[in-house]
């Protein structure tokens, strides 16, 4: 099987993903894969771990009435919008609980930094189910309508662009292709970078290229301004009114972004959803019961540039995460799911059984290239593990309990699958020396392969 070579950029900038603290009942840390190298560093990641503020707020300093039933979307805003001028955090007070029943859609440049008051213990939002997206953190666009003035050749590392009038060092910047990924015809090619350099019309980027572009294909280069969101020890919680699908957090374009210790419960489509987003850490966080039927995810990563998915659980849910593409921006690249757990029991929004409807751990959409899946634990998932894209490495996962297909390649290209370890009991039924398989029922094989890959 052709390996292709990690670039060496890659090498050093992802030695940010490295081991972190990880919860009691996780499986342990192995070794990472040959092909990442770069995961057994020990470097702290761009940006630090810390919320990114000098000092906090506490919400109650606004008055929100913190009865669970009082609308306090206008207060959070506020608040929010308050200690960003002052570069605060907000402290949320986890004696109380607040109900966001307008959909919050917040556009913001810097950092926002929410967390509970007592580290350890959970903030309480309840949400509404009454819009798509019940809470939305957006970086601010800048530079629109700006194109390709010169070829980009497959390493480049300076663009040159018809205009950069407003664009900014440090910004994240955008390609937009009309052109079709070769994996999967429903990713266009695309990719996100960050700005280090402008002169005149001539840009320099922090990543090589991972494509090739030429001027009459791409259809923009956007870009939007640093902005940051750290969230730690928050509990958002869907009211279903009206059962309707919901995202409960949905992240755009963000950097540096650390989601730690946040439990998401009922959001149905979607716990949350990162949409090309830079070096985004999400850690130790519970998503409960996002159970679409052919949908709902814990974590869903939308195009973009180096995910850290490590130490959650997720119970429920259809899948712990899933790694795809924008459509628009390109893939999702360069990025690991490690040491996470799922339990795939339960039933879907329309009362079917989540494990006949199927349910994953961790999945990768033919928009995904340079995955590490590692460490991670299924259970009671009718699919352990299914994976597209291109150059995913599935490394030392355990699937346990029922499972149909424990790994399942269901598409792409150049895939490495080692020392996983299958020990499902296929059926639910007992007999004599404890559960029994059952291969009438179940298949025997422990690795599904498809005729597109």
């Amino acid at each position: 099987m052709y390996m292709k070579k990690i670039p060496p950029f890659l090498l050093f900038a992802l030695m940010a993903f490295t081991g972190r603290t990880q919860l009691s009942d996780a499986p342990p840390k192995l070794a990472s894969s040959a092909r990442f190298p770069f995961l057994s560093a020990s470097v702290a990641p761009a940006g630090g771990p810390g919320p990114g503020v000098s000092t906090w707020t506490s919400f109650d300093t606004f008055s929100p009435a913190g009865d669970g039933k009082t609308d306090e979307s206008a207060k959070l805003i506020q608040a929010l919008t308050y200690c960003r001028m002052i570069n605060s955090g907000l402290l949320i007070n986890p004696t109380k609980t607040y109900a966001l029943l307008t959909p919050i859609d917040y556009t913001f440049t810097g950092t926002v930094a929410i967390r509970s008051a007592s580290e350890g213990k959970s903030a309480v939002f309840y949400l509404t189910d009454n819009q798509p997206s019940a809470v939305t953190f957006s970086a601010a666009a800048g530079t629109f309508g700006t194109t390709l003035a010169k070829d980009i050749a497959l390493g480049d590392q300076s663009i040159t662009l018809t205009s950069t009038a407003g664009l900014r060092v440090g910004d994240l910047i955008m390609i937009q292709s009309n052109v079709d990924w070769p994996i999967e015809n429903l990713t266009k090619k695309g990719e996100y970078n960050v700005v280090e350099q402008i002169d005149g019309p001539v840009v320099l980027v922090r990543y090589p290229c991972q494509d090739r572009y030429s001027v009459s294909e791409v259809r923009a280069v956007n870009s939007f301004f640093f902005a940051r969101l750290y969230m730690q020890d928050i509990e958002l919680n869907v009211r279903k009114t009206a059962n309707r699908s919901v995202v409960a957090l949905s992240v755009k374009n963000t950097q540096n972004t650390v989601m730690d210790r946040v439990q998401i419960r009922n959001a149905q489509y979607a716990s949350s959803q990162f949409y090309g987003c830079y070096n985004t850490e999400i850690s130790r966080c519970r998503f409960d019961k996002a159970n679409e039927e052919g949908e709902g995810y814990g974590v869903a990563m939308v195009g973009g540039l180096f995910y850290d998915v490590h130490d959650n659980r997720s119970y429920g849910c259809r899948k712990l995460c899933d790694f795809s593409s924008n459509r628009t921006g390109g893939p999702t690249r360069y990025s690991r799911a490690v040491g996470n757990v799922a339990v795939g029991e339960g039933t879907t929004s329309r009362g079917r059984d989540l494990f006949t409807v199927q349910s994953f751990c961790v999945a990768t959409h033919g928009g995904a290239e340079s995955i590490l899946i590692e460490g991670n634990t299924a259970i009671n998932c009718s699919q352990g593990f299914q994976v597209r894209g291109r150059d995913v490495t599935l490394n030392n996962n355990r699937i346990l309990g029922r499972c149909l297909t424990p790994i399942s390649l269901s598409g792409g290209q150049n895939h490495t699958v080692t020392n996983n370890t299958y020990q499902s009991l296929l059926t639910g039924k007992t007999g004599t020396g404890g559960p029994a398989p059952n291969y009438a029922l179940y298949p025997k094989a422990v690795i599904a392969l498809s005729n597109t890959l």
